[in-house]
């Protein structure tokens, strides 16, 4: 089989899964075999929730001018300032559920949770909601990777909830005893050399 860099993985819908995992399980790529569409599409699911947070940015502020350097710092730290801070209006929560539902027309998995929503957003946490398996975690992450402000204009209200949660969180933690953290992700040969050789840089 020949692979190509455009091409992150291959699922085989079959009727005789036996037959076909014999020459499968020699080809990296193919991450399974399938004989009906409900499991194919649980992996789909998996599979591209692990891509979109592997597509989460890392960047290594690293500058031999100071004031490229101090440039590229205090862009992030506006960002974050605006995403946290800034007022928000239900006008940009409503544009961005009926955006949401724009680009989710036809998906009726999306659609459900997307009015569902709507209809009850406290019913889960803002955290439960993020990390569900939803529209809010590949929106709110692709805004992010792309610097969408259009996008984070309008779901800034979800990052604010997000961050009140966690704030609150941080709050009740015993502060004599923090806890580690950790967050998984892959990344490219290139990436990981570039990390490796800037040890003492920023990193966000």
């Amino acid at each position: 089989m020949q692979v190509t860099p455009q091409i992150y993985c291959v699922y085989v819908y079959c009727a005789e899964k036996k037959h076909h995992e014999e020459w499968a399980k020699h080809h990296q790529i193919i991450k399974g075999v399938f004989t009906d569409i409900e499991t194919i599409c649980d992996a789909l699911r998996r599979d591209v929730r692990r891509v979109n947070n592997d597509l989460i940015p890392i960047s290594i502020l690293q500058s031999t001018s100071s004031d490229q350097f101090d440039q590229l710092f205090a862009c992030s730290l506006i960002l974050k300032e605006f995403l946290i801070n800034s007022a928000c209006e239900q006008q940009e929560k409503n544009n961005f559920m009926k955006f949401c539902r724009s680009q989710h027309r036809g998906n009726s998995y999306q659609s459900n949770i997307i009015k569902k929503y709507q209809a009850k957003p406290k019913k889960l946490t803002p955290i439960q909601w993020y990390t569900r398996e939803c529209f809010l975690y590949s929106m709110l992450n692709r805004a992010l990777r792309l610097y969408d402000i259009e996008i984070l204009t309008q779901i800034k209200f979800f990052v604010q909830e997000v961050n009140e949660q966690i704030q609150k969180i941080y709050s009740q933690s015993d502060q004599q005893h923090p806890q580690t953290v950790y967050h998984g992700q892959n990344i490219t040969n290139d990436l990981l050399s570039k990390l490796q050789k800037n040890k003492k840089s920023l990193i966000s």
